[in-house]
């Protein structure tokens, strides 16, 4: 029985105020602030402007490892969004090849699979610097409508990652 408070100061409250006028753009410049973004099968932290962790595996379960991120609630149009960038440095041992997928939901299909999903391959290792990779969607069928929400899949595997940004490309 106790009461937690927590204040932000004026440059964190700016940030926050801002967003509504960059909808669909999560930067994770709020140390702590996940930005709707909820785990599974990793860790999540924010500091110093960036999302960060580690996959943590699933213990008797194949794939072994599938750290992945879900964000509901969206509305964006698919037709004036085909695109999402997904800003990256991550290490993957063993020296795993993976991709990062990313796959929706619609207003008229609320179910996760395949069929709604999209890639880009990332090698084991990236450099030191940040390096933004595109999902297109252009090409899928499916992505129509109004999307609800996106499950992002970093890579398939163990593996350490950083995320500097998450932007949905709207196209004017």
């Amino acid at each position: 029985k106790a009461i937690t408070v927590s204040t932000l100061d004026e440059k964190y409250q700016k940030i926050i105020d801002d967003r509504v006028n960059h909808p669909y753009q999560y930067e994770f410049e709020v140390p702590g602030d996940l930005e709707g973004f909820t785990p599974g099968f990793l860790t999540a932290t924010v500091q110093n402007g960036v999302l960060k962790g580690s996959a943590i595996e699933r213990v008797g379960q194949t794939p072994a490892y599938d750290p992945m991120f879900h964000l509901n609630d969206l509305s964006i149009s698919a037709f004036e969004c085909n695109k999402i960038a997904v800003k990256l440095k991550h290490n993957l041992p063993n020296n795993n090849n993976s991709t990062i997928e990313i796959f929706f939901t619609t207003n008229s299909d609320k179910n996760l699979n395949q069929d709604k999903s999209a890639r880009a391959a990332i090698p084991t290792k990236s450099s030191d610097e940040f390096v933004e990779y595109i999902v297109d969607f252009s090409e899928n069928e499916f992505w129509t409508g109004t999307i609800t929400g996106i499950r992002l899949d970093i890579f398939h595997c163990a593996g350490d990652y950083e995320i500097d940004y998450v932007r949905f490309i709207i196209d004017e």
